[in-house]
């Protein structure tokens, strides 16, 4: 993904904007469902098998949110949690940031709207930002096919409405393509220790949010992603 993605931010002029505007401000998701991914992540350790080898039940096709868009109506609820100063700047990025994704879906071949690829965004996103590591387009592709195959997660998807959906995936796409390229933009320009940590605890609490366990515990990897045991006191 690293990539496609910063040839695609840099070709837009996304990312010197997200790192100017990321400094010293959180933005904790927060948008229906919560999926908890706790279950059908493979342990590292015990008697899970490998993620490229694990069974899934497949879902009977993949789930796609609904083709009417609602970009600006969820660029600006995702605007709204940074200071009054700034929306107006982080509405203009986070619909760059839905341009850059779909770009990056089609790219990646990614089933157009695709919910189980922005949740993938998502999670790869604020992963990067938290552990400061770069992931693979091979690595977030198989994190994408993990989630769209794991059935229980579809299911729980397909209980909400219509523009639940949308608004779940257009909001996950833009909020984890933001934290991908805030990532590169601090390789390429490091911030202050103050704002690079603020940015990571965003990421940590992001993390938090829908995984429900300290995101420590998360690894990703081109074998697509894997839990950890709980860390012991």
């Amino acid at each position: 993904m690293r990539t496609l993605l910063l040839s695609l931010a840099l070709s837009i002029g996304v990312v010197p904007f997200a790192h100017a505007q990321v400094a010293g401000y959180g933005c904790c998701f927060q948008v229906w469902p919560q999926p908890d991914l706790r279950v059908p992540i493979p342990n590292e350790h015990g008697h899970a098998k490998p993620a490229t080898s694990t069974p899934h039940v497949q879902a009977d096709a993949p789930l796609k949110a609904p083709a009417r868009s609602a970009v600006e109506k969820n660029a600006r609820e995702l605007a709204a949690r940074f200071p009054v100063a700034q929306r107006p700047h982080m509405e203009q990025a986070f619909r760059r940031c839905m341009d850059i994704y779909a770009q990056l879906e089609k790219k990646l071949g990614l089933p157009e709207r695709d919910m189980a690829g922005s949740l993938a965004a998502f999670l790869v996103g604020n992963y990067m930002v938290l552990n400061d590591v770069d992931v693979s387009d091979n690595a977030f592709r198989t994190v994408a096919r993990q989630l769209r195959d794991q059935a229980s997660m579809q299911a729980s998807l397909r209980r909400g409405d219509a523009a639940q959906l949308r608004n779940l995936y257009e909001q996950t796409a833009m909020m984890g393509t933001f934290m991908a390229l805030a990532h590169k933009s601090q390789q390429q320009t490091p911030q202050s220790p103050d704002a690079a940590a603020h940015i990571r605890d965003t990421a940590r609490a992001n993390l938090e949010e829908v995984l429900r366990m300290n995101p420590a515990r998360l690894s990703i990897s081109d074998t697509g992603f894997s839990v950890t045991g709980p860390v012991q006191p």
